[in-house]
């Protein structure tokens, strides 16, 4: 089998043509990640029965810190009036825990009016209330609770978003610290570059096989295939450390 240089060009933009069709579609979509710490707990690491855990002179079992980034990583504006009245956006935890506090603590504008709010009634439950969300727009919300889970559900109903709010993981580390940050890139960049050199050097440069055959020789299959792996996993890396959100939502 002969592969031609015309030929992986055109494989090449072929593939090109397909991601940018994809990126180019307009979409509604509103996702989260997420991120949280154990502050303390009775009973459990450096602590006893016998201790008191005191938030704002309040008694508590347990305090964990949790994050939620939450930001518009569609193309069309999603608009706070289209929240169903009978299903609210909120984030919700499980029965008997309590919200001690939710602030947003960073947005990227101000005009989209983000509020979030919590009721005596439903201890459990932090409402979200909004005016819009642009492409790109969102926020940074910490919540101080006492629940076992780390993390709320996040519920409710938004017109136009038919699929609901979509849970994109937790945040890594890699994301929160730029110098690591950096060499994730560089590191994961460099194994993309050696493994197209390694690629183009098996199809296009002439190389010593055990055989006189022309064409794609075992040999090739192994570099050719060994290299596609190689790139895979660091496009792979690449991907996995790409921050998705605005920088300004990055918790610290």
């Amino acid at each position: 089998m002969e592969l031609s240089f015309t030929g992986v060009i055109g494989w090449i933009f072929g593939l090109i043509g397909i991601v940018v069709a994809i990126k180019s579609k307009r979409t509604t979509k509103l996702v989260y990640k997420r991120q949280a710490f154990r502050i303390i707990e009775v009973g459990k690491l450096m602590t006893t029965e016998d201790m008191k855990i005191l938030f704002k002179d309040k008694r508590v079992s347990r305090l964990t810190r949790t994050y939620i980034v939450l930001w518009n990583s569609g193309s069309k504006t999603i608009r706070g009036e289209n929240i169903v009245e009978d299903d609210p956006f909120r984030l919700e935890f499980g029965d008997g825990a309590e919200v001690l506090r939710a602030i947003v603590i960073s947005k990227t504008k101000k005009a989209n009016k983000f509020l979030v709010e919590t009721e005596s009634k439903f201890p459990n439950k932090v409402i979200c209330k909004f005016d819009y969300l642009d492409a790109k727009d969102g926020v940074l919300i910490e919540i101080l609770h006492t629940d076992k889970k780390l993390y709320p559900k996040v519920l409710g109903s938004i017109r136009g978003l038919p699929k609901g709010i979509k849970d994109l993981g937790t945040i890594p580390a890699v994301v929160q610290d730029e110098k690591l940050r950096k060499n994730w890139i560089v590191t994961s960049s460099f194994g993309v570059l050696i493994s197209v050199l390694v690629i183009l050097g098996v199809l296009f440069v002439p190389v010593i096989t055990t055989t006189k055959t022309s064409g794609f020789t075992p040999s090739k299959y192994f570099f050719v295939c060994g290299g596609l792996i190689f790139a895979f996993l660091s496009i792979l890396t690449l991907w996995h450390g790409r921050r998705q959100f605005p920088k300004s939502l990055i918790p610290k």
